[in-house]
Formats: structure tokens, C-alpha cells, sequence
């Protein structure tokens, strides 16, 4: 089991992200994301093992400090291994690379249990929208997303903790209306 830490779109935007997902499953590239009871979020950084309660508490204090913000998607990608990965990333904000900046600074006494690809200066942000295939099936759902894709425009709201494979929410916070 490992845990990530989360940040959450506004319901238009997961509901579209979602129909994708669907449609995607139905065209055979995987239906994994939807199986899982995943929902669609950008990742800040993953952990072999943490404190649950203590991280819990940490985000918490972020979402006090940190208003709603909205990013725009922008682009179609996939990562070079053997999974399929296929995502939509957003244009990087400063506010984007902020928020990821504190949470590593504040789950510091964590760095020994981080997944390298989500460490500042590695990172790319990025939504999950086809993953856990063979290479086959992520060109295909590749091909699917860049017919169908348009950029868009998604409001974070929430920051969460879950743990995955298989995925349980261990919290979630709205993220304050200031800012």
C-alpha cells in the first residue's frame, strides 16, 4: 500500500473527466480508474508509508491557508513505461508549484518514504485518464483522448489523503473561499 496526497477538481469538471473515463472503458483501453473508485485529481506527492493522522493535520492547515484556484488543461501526455499511462496536464502555475512546494516542505520528516516522480524539480503534474494497460491500449486511449479533448478549465477545491491499490480516502478538506 502507498498514499498520496491529492488536490480535488469542482464537480463539472470531475463529472467531464468522468464521462471520459467511461468512454474510454467502453472503447476497451482499460477500465481501472473507474473499477478502483478512483476520482480524477492531480497528485502532489506519493509516500511508501506516513502517520495518516499527522498528515491529515497537515492538510488541514493547508486548506486553511489556501484558497480555491482554477487550472487549465491543456495538453494530452503519457509517461514512457510499460503501464499506458495516458493524462491531461495542466498549464503550471505558480500557485500550482506553491502548493506542491508546501507539501513537501511540511511532510519533510516523510522524504526517505517519497516516490521520486513526485519530488519538486521531477514532478509534472498531471490528471490520470487512462492508466494500469499494455502500451497498446494506452496509444489507443491516446488516440481517443486527442479527437475528443479540448482544453479546459478545472477549479481545485479540495486537498485529500487516500491510499492506494486498493484506494481508501483517509481525509479531505475543502480548500478556504480566500485568496
Amino acid at each position: 500500500m502507498a498514499f498520496a496526497i491529492e488536490l480535488f477538481f469542482d464537480c463539472a469538471s470531475t463529472s467531464q473527466i468522468m464521462d471520459t473515463w467511461t468512454n474510454l472503458s467502453e472503447q476497451g483501453t482499460g477500465s481501472y480508474l473507474i473499477d478502483s473508485g478512483s476520482q480524477p485529481h492531480i497528485t502532489l506527492a506519493v509516500f511508501n508509508t506516513l502517520d495518516v493522522n499527522n498528515i491529515s493535520s497537515y492538510l488541514n492547515q493547508v486548506s486553511q491557508d489556501m484558497g480555491v484556484f482554477s487550472l487549465h488543461l491543456n495538453s494530452v501526455g503519457t509517461f514512457l513505461t510499460d503501464e499506458g499511462t495516458v493524462f491531461l496536464a495542466p498549464v503550471v502555475t505558480e500557485k500550482l508549484l506553491y502548493i506542491h512546494r508546501i507539501i513537501h516542505e511540511l511532510t519533510n520528516e516523510y522524504d526517505e518514504k517519497k516516490w521520486d516522480y513526485y519530488l519538486p524539480g521531477k514532478w509534472v503534474p498531471h490528471c490520470t485518464m487512462a492508466t494500469n494497460n499494455s502500451k497498446e491500449f494506452g496509444i489507443k486511449a491516446l488516440e481517443i483522448i486527442k479527437e475528443r479533448f479540448r482544453p479546459m478549465d478545472v477549479i481545485i477545491e479540495r486537498i485529500g489523503l487516500v491510499e492506494f491499490r486498493p484506494i481508501k480516502k483517509h481525509s479531505e478538506f475543502t480548500l478556504s473561499n480566500h485568496n
